[in-house]
């Protein structure tokens, strides 16, 4: 039933179907048997206007001064108060919305309003009521701003034109900028909005009313972090499991138990591969059913988590910790709280690096885990570089990359992985920015680790089989 509110919404509401002159009026009949009757001064004619229903059900007006076409809708403006304010309050949402797009595509320019304003010749005030859609536009004034700011109207044109830049996206959900542009490089601006809600589970149109809410994540959460404030969830959390939703949707690889003692784990991959590295533990993860997931973007260092059933690592370890021998033993850190049962019914997110978090028993759990896998005879050698540094701080500064070096050289070790974990356990030897300056320094020498992790799963993961939007964001989170 048609609401009495939204009554010209009525078939035959905006059809003309005949006129009917009158003295110094005319009457209107429309096609939902509605008849107007309305002043020949309302509509800017006289006594020598004459009126008739074309073929197309428009009414023409042809007097001395030529012909021209009269809109049903100011006829109907004329009549019903309801209607007309409907019209007005459209018209004001539409200056609002071409506001909104200009101040998207203004920002996303990289454009701020003040300087727009002086490339247009208009005060900074004017543009600022533009942009907020508190006054009448005119086309050439669009046209100003437009061409000030770098765009034309199809830039604002169109139902998928930006109502919001990345800069107000990221400020109003509180998602990191830097990752929401870089997702807006990948798919452009007018399917930034879409994509991004795909991924953070909103709607698009809860960014234009406020902070939009994201799904819940629907899992208990254990968060390991140095910071107490930092225990909770963020968006960067939900856009995580959404990609390894979307990882996990076609992959079929059998779920095998993962071995809980370390030292048979490593048996396994030096048999498949001869040596443990971070790309053999990746393929071994995922031929045992774990899908290894590599993300970029700010926020937790890395997690793992059950989806569906199937057990997924996200590794996001990021700037100077983009590196193997991090990535390598996160791996194998996180396979540890798998393999230890730490995420049954729930899961770990590592807001700070594994391995740094002091105090928690999963998490020293998880280190020993990766530290016997990676190094199994760790005890001895670092008794061996305890020997070799022995003496004052000084001493111990200049000699432990040096001598941990030589230890891993006749242990026949990655000098780099042997650095990373003697920087996490050898707290009495030297200071700590000495032992981690010394493993970055020597980490720095292997090449990136995304990459390695990357090509894992490419391998496995189907685009075609998600959505267009669901495709992009993996393309743009994941895979780029």
């Amino acid at each position: 039933m048609m609401s009495a509110i939204e009554h010209w919404k009525e078939k035959g509401y905006g059809e003309i179907v005949a006129v009917e002159p009158g003295l110094g009026a005319i009457t209107v009949r429309f096609g939902n048997g509605d008849e107007v009757q309305l002043e020949l001064d309302a509509l800017g004619a006289d006594l020598t206007t004459e009126f008739e229903v074309d073929e197309n059900g428009s009414l023409i007006a042809r007097g001395p001064q030529g012909e021209r076409e009269i809109d049903w809708m100011l006829i109907r403006r004329l009549d019903d108060p309801k209607f007309a304010d409907f019209l007005r309050e459209r018209d004001v949402e539409e200056s609002r919305r071409i506001g909104r797009r200009l101040r998207a595509l203004r920002e996303n320019n990289g454009l701020s309003q003040k300087d727009a304003a002086r490339l247009a010749q208009i005060a900074p005030s004017r543009l600022a009521k533009i942009e907020r859609g508190e006054t009448d536009l005119r086309v050439s004034t669009v046209r100003s701003v437009l061409r000030a700011i770098g765009g034309s109207f199809p830039d604002i044109s169109g139902p998928d034109a930006p109502e919001m830049s990345v800069r107000q996206m990221a400020s109003v959900s509180g998602a990191p900028r830097e990752l929401l542009e870089q997702i807006r490089a990948h798919v452009g601006v007018r399917r930034v909005g879409e994509v991004v809600a795909r991924g953070f589970r909103w709607e698009p149109a809860a960014l234009l009313r406020g902070a939009p809410v994201s799904a819940p994540l629907g899992i208990q959460v254990a968060f390991k972090t140095r910071v107490k404030d930092r225990e909770r969830a963020t968006p960067i959390e939900r856009l995580a499991l959404t990609l390894s939703e979307l990882a996990v949707r076609n992959y079929e690889q059998r779920i095998e138990d993962i071995p809980s003692e370390p030292l048979a784990l490593r048996s396994m991959v030096l048999a498949e591969a001869g040596e443990v590295t971070l790309g053999s533990l990746t393929r071994w993860a995922w031929e045992r059913g774990i899908v290894v997931l590599p993300m970029s973007g700010p926020g937790f260092e890395a997690a793992s988590w059950y989806v569906e059933g199937r057990p997924v690592i996200v590794l996001k370890l990021s700037g100077e910790l983009d590196l193997e021998v991090y990535w390598l033993f996160t791996l194998a850190h996180e396979i540890g709280h798998l393999a230890r049962g730490h995420v049954n019914g729930s899961a770990v997110v590592e807001v700070d690096e594994p391995g740094k978090v002091e105090g928690d028993p999963q998490e020293d759990e998880a280190n020993a885990f990766a530290r016997e896998l990676l190094v199994p005879e760790a005890e001895n050698l670092f008794a061996e570089i305890r020997r070799r540094c022995h003496g004052d701080i000084d001493r111990q500064r200049r000699r432990f990359k040096w001598e941990m070096s030589d230890v891993a050289k006749k242990a026949e070790l990655n000098p780099a992985l042997l650095g990373i974990v003697s920087a996490f356990e050898l707290t009495d030897i030297a200071r700590p920015q000495d032992r981690w300056g010394s493993a970055i320094n020597i980490a720095k020498e292997q090449a990136s680790a995304r990459p390695v992790v990357r090509a894992e799963l490419k391998r496995r993961i189907d685009l075609s089989a998600l959505s267009q939007d669901e495709a992009a964001l993996v393309e743009a989170v994941v895979l780029e």
